[in-house]
């Protein structure tokens, strides 16, 4: 007979793997993979048909990564599906917790989701970027070539020229070279 387990009641461990009990309180809490609009389910399995090991059928992550300073506890795990679990991991997902076990997620481009308790999604949109201030504009005094970006600098010139100066003819000399010989400058 299974002793009857308590949601509210936070289990920890000083190792990094969640126990058994840890992982099927997480389960029952949960239900589900929590990624926005993902429905896995979170439980045990039999590994086998006659088999008494058991598996389970999403990983159980740290919210706070073990590496970091999170706890292996019931409060800081959290299922994820294996595909989800390998985007927070690899692909720049991030999520935490958020008030009575929601998750607000934010994804690699800033888009932000809220999953509630119950299993929900509401997309929370993308936050838009701050307006740049006047003092991040290029002065109009200020000469043209040091505006450019770097990736257009003197590496990507077409042979000394930008790409739309290309077309025009080169300036004419000044002065003495100009072929003025001996005439007093016009001003």
């Amino acid at each position: 007979m299974k002793p009857v387990i308590d949601l509210a009641a936070e289990d920890a461990t000083e190792a990094h793997p969640f126990t058994t009990a840890m992982r099927e309180k997480i389960a029952l809490r949960d239900r589900t993979c929590v990624f926005p609009y993902c429905t896995w389910p979170a439980h045990p399995y039999r590994r086998g048909v006659g088999s008494e090991e058991t598996g389970w059928s999403v990983d159980h992550d740290h919210v706070v990564a073990f590496a970091a300073g999170g706890a292996t506890s019931t409060a800081n795990g959290a299922p994820l599906c294996r595909v989800h679990h390998n985007l927070k991991t690899h692909a720049g997902w991030r999520y935490r917790v958020v008030g009575t076990r929601s998750y607000l997620w934010s994804s690699p481009h800033g888009y932000r989701y809220r999953r509630d308790r119950d299993g929900g999604t509401t997309d929370l949109g993308h936050p838009r970027p701050p307006a740049p201030s006047p003092g991040d504009w290029p002065s109009r005094a200020e000469p043209l070539s040091t505006s450019i970006p770097a990736a257009l600098g003197p590496s990507r010139r077409l042979r000394g020229r930008l790409p739309w100066e290309r077309d025009r003819a080169p300036a004419p000399p000044v002065g003495d070279a100009a072929g003025a010989v001996g005439s007093a400058p016009p001003f």
